[in-house]
C-alpha cells in the first residue's frame, strides 16, 4: 500500500533513499576535499614562514659577520651597522681581556691537560720594540677545579687538575725563571711515591662569572709573562689580579637581527705566545 501511495505522487521509496544516500556520498566528498585543502595550505603556509625564517636566520647570521669584520677594521668597542638591501642589522661589542683586573683563560674554554696557556704580564705589540715592556707587578691570583673533579689514581680516575706555573720575570735582556706546582689531590700529593706539589687553598672563589674550587696567589715582581700548564686532567682557570693586567687579547661580540631572527657570534683573539720549544731556554733577544 505504502509503494502505491508513493506512486501516486511519482516518487517510489527505492528512489528517494538513493537520493538520500547520494546526498550523504556528495557531503563526505565535500568535508574530505575541504580538509585536504585546508591542509594543503597550511602546508604552503609552514613551508613559506619556515623558509622565509631561514632566510632571515641567514641574513642575520651574515650580519653578525660583518659587525666581526667591521670591529677589526675600526678597532672600535662599540659600533652598529646596517644593510638596507636586505633589511638587516648588527650591533658588535669589543672587549679587552684584563681591563676589569680579572678574565677567563682561553675565554673560559678548558686548557688541554699538558697543554700550555700563556698569560700576558708585559706589553705584547706588534711593534717588536715594544713587547716585553711595562712589566707588571702585583699580586697573580690563579683559580681552577670544581667540587665535581674525582682524583683516584688507583682507579685511573683523574679529572682533578693539578698546575704547573711558569712565571719570567725582570727584563728584556736578562729575565728570570721561577716554577710552582700546586695538586689539590691528596692520594697524589702525599705518600713514598707522591708527587710533592704544594697544596692549593681549597674552598669556592668567583672570578668572572665562574666558580672554582682551588686557589692560589703568587706575588710577582717584575713580571713579563707568565705559563700555566694543567697536569692530570684538563682544566678550566681563571685569573686575576689586585691591579689592573696588561691587556689579554680581545673578545668580539656581534649580534645581527633580520626580521624575528637573531644570530650571535663571538670571537676570541688572545695575544700570541711563546713557542713550545723555546719557552724552557726563556730565548729573549733584546733589540
Amino acid at each position: 500500500m505504502l509503494i502505491k501511495k508513493y506512486k501516486k505522487t511519482g516518487i517510489s521509496l527505492i528512489d528517494s533513499f538513493y537520493k538520500g544516500q547520494t546526498l550523504l556520498v556528495v557531503v563526505l566528498i565535500m568535508v574530505i576535499s575541504l580538509t585536504v585543502g585546508l591542509s594543503v595550505v597550511s602546508r604552503s603556509i609552514t613551508d613559506i614562514r619556515t623558509a622565509s625564517d631561514d632566510e632571515n636566520s641567514q641574513r642575520a647570521f651574515t650580519a653578525a659577520e660583518a659587525g666581526i669584520e667591521q670591529a677589526l677594521q675600526d678597532g672600535e668597542s662599540l659600533i652598529s651597522g646596517s644593510f638596507s638591501g636586505n633589511n638587516a642589522v648588527y650591533e658588535t661589542t669589543v672587549e679587552t681581556l684584563g681591563d676589569s683586573g680579572e678574565f677567563l683563560l682561553n675565554n673560559g674554554s678548558s686548557i688541554l691537560k699538558d697543554q700550555p696557556a700563556d698569560i700576558w704580564l708585559s706589553t705584547y705589540s706588534e711593534d717588536d720594540n715594544l713587547n716585553y715592556s711595562n712589566p707588571w707587578s702585583g699580586n697573580l691570583t690563579i683559580s681552577w677545579g670544581s667540587d665535581d673533579d674525582l682524583c683516584d689514581p688507583e682507579e685511573l680516575i683523574n679529572t682533578e687538575a693539578a698546575l704547573e706555573i711558569v712565571l719570567i720575570r725582570g727584563s728584556k735582556a736578562s729575565p728570570q725563571s721561577s716554577h710552582f706546582l700546586f695538586d689539590p689531590c691528596d692520594s697524589r700529593r702525599t705518600g713514598v711515591s707522591g708527587n710533592n706539589f704544594s697544596s692549593p687553598t681549597v674552598g669556592s672563589f668567583s672570578v668572572a662569572g665562574d666558580t672554582f674550587s682551588n686557589q692560589v696567589t703568587i706575588p710577582i715582581n717584575s713580571g713579563l709573562l707568565a705559563r700555566l700548564i694543567p697536569l692530570y686532567a684538563s682544566a678550566k682557570i681563571g685569573i686575576s689580579g689586585n691591579s689592573t693586567l696588561p691587556p689579554q687579547g680581545v673578545v668580539i661580540t656581534s649580534i645581527g637581527r633580520s626580521g624575528s631572527s637573531e644570530r650571535k657570534v663571538v670571537s676570541f683573539r688572545s695575544n700570541p705566545g711563546l713557542p713550545v720549544e723555546l719557552f724552557p731556554y726563556i730565548l729573549f733577544v733584546p733589540k
